[in-house]
């Protein structure tokens, strides 16, 4: 790597290690995301050398064991299990350095690809990738996947260049490593055979039995070693397996799914998910992009292109299929959207140094500078409102606090932890407003009626119910009308305040943060509160 590619690099690497450590132990001491908690919940439950269950198959346990050994030697006097908060400090700490690894690697995965500038520029979009950024925030796995995922490509890439046994080791041992971080990623193995099946040719018969003699063993040792309770406690396993499965398909329908049920196939992705995750500039390019890239596959029948095309499409495909259309799960996709992107940009870089005028050249120069102004510009913007200010949920029950006395009643909607900060501020009690409409086990919408009218404040801590009922009228009738009714003033209650969103929020949230994305774009780390007074109290 020349000095000067170098510096841009670590210099990328400088400014995301930023964006990503910033703030990185937000909603204390909350910490109000449910995903997280469950793996920190399971986290500080196991003891060294006594307790090895976590009792948590939502993902692999890889991860979690991982986290709890650097957590145990990160303790000083070193002791044999984890408080809840170092577990979320832990898993925190580790998506953000996996995070920061990615900007590197999908540099080197664009160099490989076609050459330095397609790397640099792949390698700045990861730097200023909100989703990147949101989710090295996040004491999840999805930077596990993303980046192990990224890691396959590149092994695979190194492989095609010199096909060798120690090159598919560490490519099997990134698939062994995937699978038991989610064993939902046994879809990405075609991806491991198929740099087998196109040297079959090239390599002697021995080494491509040895090769899946390598495949299977070395991904099977890993899984077993780090999944024991996967066979040890196989009914647990097995029945979270089947859980998960069936509300990723929609056969299992359950509170926090409500918002697919009108929601279309694959289109839903396009317009209310990657515009998230992307910023306009490559949401702009990526379809073209995609287009010319599989043209230039064909046209120089290369396999490092192929390679891309099929990571991105078994990253995104099965996701578009799922009835569920969480954010989290086009995580692992965007590295390879990136690189198609950075692929085209620095095709039409070098086409035009060569055969476009200087004029030409100069302008799509500027071109190329407003982009990444764009680029950054959201990156910033999502930092400021997400992470920056304070928390909005905190800041609401500040509002409150300030705005009544203690002996305040409050009514609030159930499964929201966003609750929590307004506990000091009077008698909170939670209402199970999922269940109002026809076909729960409660559907009158008069009862409820008669039971707010009790008290003092309403409070919506996120926009997960009142989005989801506002635009589904057809699924949630009653919902529907509830919300429809106290956003009106129209059952007694008026609404007081509603979380602002200055100008940084509405560049992040394009212009709006509640109706523009998928719900959990934003309500664990920066939901829109909502605080309704009753009028006649």
């Amino acid at each position: 790597m020349e000095k000067r590619t170098l510096l841009i690099v670590i210099v990328l690497i400088t400014l995301g290690s930023i964006f990503r450590f910033y703030n990185l132990f937000w909603g204390a001491p909350f910490y109000f995301h449910p995903d997280e908690r469950n793996i920190a919940h399971a986290m500080s439950q196991l003891t060294l050398g006594t307790n090895f269950n976590p009792h948590f198959f939502a993902y692999g346990s890889l991860p979690i064991y991982v986290s709890f050994f650097l957590g145990l030697v990160s303790q000083s006097p070193l002791i044999d299990t984890l408080t809840f908060e170092k577990a979320i400090h832990i898993l925190r700490m580790i998506s953000s350095l996996l995070s920061i690894l990615l900007i590197p690697l999908i540099y080197f995965c664009g160099k490989l690809l076609k050459d330095k500038t397609t790397g640099v520029i792949a390698a700045f979009f990861a730097t200023f990738s909100i989703g990147f950024i949101q989710y090295a925030h996040f004491g999840t796995f999805e930077m596990w996947l993303t980046f192990f995922s990224t890691l396959g490509l590149y092994f695979t890439l190194l492989f095609l260049k010199k096909p060798s046994l120690i090159t598919y080791l560490l490519l099997s041992l990134s698939f062994g490593i995937l699978i038991s971080t989610k064993i939902s990623s046994l879809t990405l193995l075609p991806l491991f055979f198929l740099p087998l099946i196109i040297y079959r040719k090239k390599l002697h018969f021995k080494k491509i039995i040895i090769g899946i003699v390598l495949l299977f063993t070395s991904t099977g040792a890993i899984f077993l070693l780090t999944n024991p309770f996967s066979y040890l406690d196989k009914t647990s396993f097995i029945n979270s397996i089947s859980y998960e499965s069936s509300v990723a398909t929609g056969s299992t329908i359950v509170f926090y799914t409500g918002e697919f049920l009108a929601a279309n196939p694959v289109t839903f992705h396009f317009l209310h998910v990657y515009p998230f995750l992307l910023n306009p500039l490559i949401l702009f390019l990526f379809i073209p992009s995609t287009v010319l890239v599989i043209y230039m596959c064909i046209k120089k029948r290369s396999l490092s292109l192929l390679f891309l095309i099929v990571w991105l499409g078994l990253t995104l495909i099965p996701q578009l299929l799922l009835f569920v259309k969480w954010t989290r799960y086009l995580i692992p996709s965007l590295p390879f959207v990136y690189l198609i992107v950075a692929i085209t940009l620095s095709y039409l870089l070098s086409f035009s140094a060569k055969r476009i005028s200087h004029r030409t050249t100069f302008l799509l120069s500027i071109l190329s500078f407003v982009g990444g102004g764009i680029t950054f510009l959201f990156a910033f913007s999502f930092l400021m409102t997400a992470y920056v200010q304070p928390d909005t949920r905190v800041k609401a029950a500040e509002f409150l606090a300030q705005h009544s006395s203690q002996d305040k009643i409050i009514l609030s909607e159930v499964y929201d932890l966003g609750i929590v900060p307004f506990n000091t501020l009077g008698k909170i009690d939670l209402y199970n407003m999922y269940d109002i409409d026809p076909g729960n086990e409660i559907s009158s919408k008069d009862d409820l009626q008669q039971i707010i009218n009790d008290y003092d404040y309403f409070i919506s801590p996120s926009q997960r119910l009142l989005k989801t009922r506002l635009l589904d009228s057809n699924n949630f009738p009653h919902g529907n009308e509830f919300y429809s009714h106290i956003l009106q003033a129209k059952n007694g209650f008026t609404q007081i305040y509603k979380t602002p969103c200055d100008i940084f929020c509405k560049i992040a949230y394009w212009s709006d943060p509640v109706f523009s994305f998928e719900q959990t774009a934003n309500i664990f780390d920066r939901p829109t509160v909502y605080i309704f007074k009753n009028n006649e109290k």
